[in-house]
């Protein structure tokens, strides 16, 4: 199933002329495998103001057993904004697949985008799946402020309770406090893997467990900024590095 929706299946705006999708929820379970969110499956110019999602997200029925973008508002979105937006489903894996990558229990995937007073609070169960983040699957030069989420992440690789994989964001005044199981590599409390990003003023509060890799409290890898944040939960792997804040990187202040 593609482009699944609660509202919105997919939509496409224009650096001229974009799309707003205002006031507007959803609460009916959504069943998709490519491009599934509780308000919108997938689209570039998309702005979403005060849009909530209380939806389950189910993912089934992969097309040859793999699943991509999924997410408790929308599946995957490029060039736009959210502000004071929220998501309370789960995201879980309800059949077998292969795989179930770019997930997250607000969105899948997101690039060039600019987050405001928004969350997730629900638990995101993808033990196939790579890219998972309680807020963000993955995340590209994304802007994002004073938003957190409070659900367990569950995967393979790349696990974050926030952002799974993070790409040259700026983050600031955000937090997450879910626990974070990742069966393969790179777990951490706020971010699985921090890639070129820069992290202020936040912090991570749930246990981390990666099968066999790195785990660290606030983030798996780190190759970026951390400033003025922190990290309280247990850290703990069956082997390979562990750390209360990152197991390496490239710098960090704290």
């Amino acid at each position: 199933r593609e482009y699944s929706g609660g509202l919105i299946g997919e939509a496409y705006g224009d650096s001229e002329s974009s799309i707003t999708i205002e006031d507007s929820s959803s609460t009916g379970t959504i069943y998709g495998s490519y491009s599934a969110g509780g308000i919108i499956g997938g689209g570039y110019y998309i702005n979403l103001d005060n849009v909530h999602s209380s939806s389950p997200i189910n993912i089934t029925d992969a097309y040859y057993s793999e699943a991509e973008y999924i997410g408790g508002v929308f599946g995957w979105l490029e060039y736009g904004s959210v502000n004071n937006s929220y998501a309370t489903g789960n995201v879980a894996e309800v059949s077998e697949v292969d795989y179930a990558d770019y997930v997250g229990g607000f969105g899948g995937y997101s690039y060039d985008m600019i987050y405001d007073l928004s969350y997730a609070t629900g638990d995101v169960n993808t033990p196939d799946g790579d890219y998972i983040g309680g807020f963000l699957g993955y995340s590209n030069s994304d802007e994002i402020d004073r938003s957190y989420a409070t659900g367990t992440a569950t995967g393979e690789d790349e696990i974050g309770g926030f952002i799974g994989y993070a790409y040259e964001d700026d983050i600031t005044t955000s937090f997450a406090t879910g626990d974070v199981s990742a069966s393969e590599d790179y777990a951490g409390g706020f971010v699985g893997y921090m890639d070129y990003d820069s992290v202020s003023d936040s912090y991570a509060r749930g246990d981390v467990y990666a099968a066999s890799g790195a785990a660290g409290g606030f983030a798996g890898e780190l190759d970026g900024e951390l400033i003025n944040s922190y990290a309280t939960g247990h850290v703990s792997a069956d082997s390979g590095d562990i750390h209360g804040l990152f197991p390496y990187g490239d710098s960090g202040q704290n």
